[in-house]
């Protein structure tokens, strides 16, 4: 995980525009992210800003993707999976239901 210190993300990736925001569709550059973080603003704001970037399997910086290791508190069973197939039962039983109130008495 050489790739991921903040300096080598800086010289690699630095001029990329990158996603800051789960709620915002704004990007800036790693260089610009890194006044923000070290300015008044970013040491004290409330909601700070951090990377959100869902597209870096588009560019060069796919490497990124290629050396991240799941960490292992995190390598055990999917916990979504189970709310996947929780959800997809009750929407099966809600479907079942429906079937069932729509025959005749």
């Amino acid at each position: 995980m050489e790739t991921c210190t903040w300096q080598n993300l800086l010289k690699e990736y630095g001029d990329y525009q990158w996603r800051f925001s789960d709620t915002h569709g704004a990007c800036m550059s790693l260089e610009t992210y890194t006044k923000y973080t070290k300015s008044i603003e970013g040491l004290t704001d409330d909601a700070p800003l951090a990377v959100y970037d869902s597209q870096l399997h588009l560019d060069e910086r796919v490497q990124l993707l290629q050396d991240y290791q799941v960490p292992p508190c995190f390598d055990g069973m999917d916990l979504f999976q189970d709310v996947m197939l929780v959800e997809e039962e009750e929407s099966n039983n809600d479907t079942d239901d429906d079937e069932t109130s729509s025959e005749p008495t």
